[in-house]
């Protein structure tokens, strides 16, 4: 089996931005390259409920809902690789 993680931190430093992407090779002409992000659940429960009760009923704020992720220096590289990596297997 054939498999590429790589791990990025937010230059920032908050554990809730973890960007990890997982490259699975193992399949010839078949790759799959999958992105992880870290989903964070500090809300105590009434928060959460009300959330879900916002959510059930369709409530959306003018906003959206975003977050953000700044690559560190040096991280551009090791994407860059991991998608050229991608890109080759697909063209086999």
């Amino acid at each position: 089996m054939n498999k590429r993680k790589i791990v990025f931190e937010c230059s920032c430093r908050d554990i809730e931005h973890v960007l990890m992407f997982d490259l699975d090779t193992s399949k010839e002409g078949f790759p799959l390259l999958s992105a992880f992000v870290y989903l964070w659940y500090g809300l105590p429960f009434w928060k959460r409920l009300r959330n879900a009760i916002k959510y059930i009923f369709g409530y959306k704020t003018k906003y959206g809902d975003f977050g953000e992720f700044i690559l560190s220096d040096g991280d551009e590289d090791d994407l860059i690789d991991l998608l050229n990596e991608y890109k080759a297997f697909k063209k086999k």
